[in-house]
């Protein structure tokens, strides 16, 4: 565990839309919130194994997608099914007030499969009108 003093000093590497915290200007501590909010927690219930939460239907199965076969059809739409159904759960988990912290469409959703990994390239707009890209391996 880090002492808050000194991860006030190194602001430049604790910073980022995937840490719960970070650190103004004048090293005061300030939270995630807005767009970086909810690309944080997009994140994390599409990588969390379901069912390892308090609550038994938080996160994906796509933790057990990896190492699949690729000529399986069925595989990438799978992954897209499961992303889509993770985000409408979390729509309803935690409906924020923050229109920014909202998720208003899934603009687009793609996976692939390449080097024994799936791809996942996903655009959601919020019910701001902002744009969150995530692009990640699983």
């Amino acid at each position: 565990m880090y002492d808050v003093k000194y991860l006030g000093s190194r602001t430049g590497v604790y910073t980022g839309d995937f840490n719960d915290v970070s650190f103004t200007n004048t090293g005061d501590l300030d939270t995630v919130s807005g767009s970086g909010r909810l690309k944080q927690d997009v994140v994390k219930i599409l990588l969390t194994e379901q069912g390892l939460m308090p609550y038994p239907n938080y996160g994906t199965q796509l933790s057990f997608m990896r190492n699949v076969n690729p000529n399986d059809t069925r595989v990438l739409s799978d992954v897209a099914d499961e992303v889509e159904s993770a985000l409408r759960y979390l729509d309803a988990l935690e409906p924020s007030t923050d229109l920014s912290e909202r998720i208003g469409e899934i603009t687009s959703l793609e996976t692939s499969y390449a080097d024994s990994a799936i791809s996942i390239l996903l655009n959601i707009t919020t019910a701001e009108r902002t744009t969150i890209d995530l692009n990640f391996l699983v």
